[in-house]
């Protein structure tokens, strides 16, 4: 049997896939931007500061799976469809995949950290107890090195009965907002360590080209 010659990709091909990847683009934002709006109008104390959600490898595998396979390739069925596939087909095909993602969403929409002007709320990603501390239950704060090389370091919080959370490598938080929670933790007289200092040069390159973001980060980094 002789192989079908494989058909050349057509501008109108490329412009296809160029709309498919805006569409995951633009889903995946959605979906970060939602998922955090939702757990602030349901958790958030009512004197809450901040609120940010907890991120890690399964919170984001979610929405790429979500943004650019399960979306694209149904988009591509309703609006093209070249392979003449059923809906039943792509259903059946990516049912396990839907049946896997549901509880990473429930996980990721109950897993979060709350700052408010009496303490901070922390739900873990994994199934435990909602902890509720005030600013005097925490020990120490500790700056170390980046498991995340984007984030460039870590700040981490050590509450007295064990838990510890990185506030800045497992979220979304802007600098500003750790500003904010820095502050909170100098005006509370927390220790705050510096364990293995962040490297300079890549601080610069991230922070030192705003003049404000630069004097924030260099307060942060100071014990």
């Amino acid at each position: 049997m002789e192989n079908k010659e494989k058909k050349p990709i057509t501008i109108k091909d490329f412009l296809f896939g160029l709309f498919l990847l805006g569409v995951g683009l633009g889903a995946a934002w959605g979906i970060i931007e939602g998922i955090e709006y939702l757990q602030e109008k349901s958790f958030a104390i009512e004197e809450s500061f901040l609120f940010r959600t907890n991120t890690n490898f399964l919170y984001y595998l979610l929405i790429i799976i979500i943004s650019f396979l399960i979306i694209p390739t149904f988009l591509d069925l309703l609006l093209r469809n070249l392979s003449r596939r059923s809906v039943i087909h792509y259903i059946k095909k990516f049912l396990p995949v839907i049946i896997l993602c549901v509880p990473v969403v429930y996980l990721s929409y109950t897993s979060y950290v709350d700052f408010g002007e009496q303490g901070i709320q922390y739900d873990p990603f994994l199934p435990g107890e909602k902890k509720v501390f005030t600013w005097s239950d925490i020990d120490s704060v500790v700056i170390d090195k980046a498991h995340r090389r984007k984030r460039r370091f870590d700040y981490y919080i050590h509450f007295k009965d064990g838990t510890l959370v990185d506030i800045w490598g497992n979220t979304r938080m802007r600098i500003e907002e750790l500003s904010l929670v820095d502050d909170k933790i100098r005006a509370n007289g927390i220790q705050k360590y510096i364990n293995d200092p962040p490297n300079e040069s890549n601080i610069k390159s991230v922070f030192g080209k705003t003049p404000e973001k630069n004097k924030m980060i260099q307060k942060i980094l100071r014990e």
